[in-house]
Order: structure tokens, then sequence, then C-alpha cells
């Protein structure tokens, strides 16, 4: 995408061609962004299709020229149209925060490693189990560790409350911890 601006102008003219290229750019970057949310990749390819709908309908509204801001910014759309979609088919049951066995954990969120090879393997391990989560833990899980939201951003954007947010992440990790624990077995 060598010249943004005239893409997203073309865009918001409604040129296909445009719209095409910037499609076309994004697709494989944000379909990985719905399939940390989705295992299925036709639902993906929905939520993807659905995504860049919004993108088009209000390229409009964007205002930066450079290509991460743009990067970004369609990142967030895409997130929320699969965040959206998946509360549309009620498949967002959050655990409370009174849930948690251990409140205090929570915080506690970096552990050490002994070397960053076996860090590196855990790492890559524990992103192939995220499809193993549960909806509404995926979801908190992926939006705070992996697209870097503040468990207040979550909480606002998913109708819940802070503590929920945080309470499902330590449940989803901890559960990814489990699982990793069952294959790293010494």
């Amino acid at each position: 995408m060598d010249n943004v601006k005239e893409i997203i102008e073309g865009c918001i003219n409604n040129d296909r061609k445009y719209q095409e290229i910037l499609f076309k750019y994004f697709y494989g970057r944000m379909f990985a962004v719905c399939l940390t949310y989705v295992d299925d990749e036709d639902e993906a390819t929905d939520i993807l299709q659905e995504g860049f709908i919004k993108v088009f309908n209000s390229i409009h509204k964007f205002n930066s020229l450079g290509g991460a801001q743009l990067h970004s910014w369609i990142k967030r759309i895409v997130s929320n149209t699969a965040i959206d979609h998946l509360r549309a088919r009620k498949r967002l049951k959050f655990a409370s925060v009174w849930d948690i066995d251990d409140t205090s954990s929570v915080f506690n969120e970096i552990e050490e490693t002994e070397n960053m090879k076996e860090m590196e393997l855990k790492i890559n391990k524990a992103l192939e189990l995220i499809p193993k989560l549960s909806p509404a833990y995926r979801t908190v899980f992926v939006m705070y560790a992996i697209e870097e939201y503040s468990h207040k951003e979550i909480a606002e954007m998913l109708g819940i409350d802070e503590g929920t947010s945080k309470s499902n992440f330590f449940k989803a990790r901890n559960k990814i911890k489990t699982l990793l624990q069952k294959e790293f077995v010494y």
C-alpha cells in the first residue's frame, strides 16, 4: 500500500478498485484477528466481511494518513465486530468476580521462567490453546493479552464490570496454564 491517502480517498468515493486493494492488503491479518475470537473459519470469514462493510461505511471518519494508524483503526473495527457477533449469539457468558478463589493472584501476572527458549515454546503453545477457551474467556483473554486493551476498556466494550473482565482473564490464564502444565510435564 504505497499511497494510503489515495486508497482512503478511493474508498470514501466507494470505488470498488480501492476497496478491493484495502481488503486484500489487510485480509490475512484481520482474518487472524477473527480467528482469535472464533474457531470456525466460515464464521471468521463472516465476521471479517461484516467488519469490512463497517470499515467502508465509516472510512470517511478516519482522519490519519499513516498506514500503522489505519491498521489499528481497522483492527479495532474488526475486533468490535467479532465481539458484537459473539454477543448477538449469546455466546459470551462471563464469570463473576466473586467466582475467583484467590483474587490477589489476578494482579500477579508476571512469572519467572528459567530460559528464553522454554518461554518461547510455552508462549507458542499457549497461543495454540486459546481456541480451547470458552467464548467469553477467549474474548477477554485476547482483548487483554493480545490486543492490549485495559480491563476498564474491555468492561466498557463488553458491557460488564471491570472486575468481571479481570475474573475472566484470570480464569482463562489459569485454564491455559493448566493445559500447558499437562503438555510440559518434566
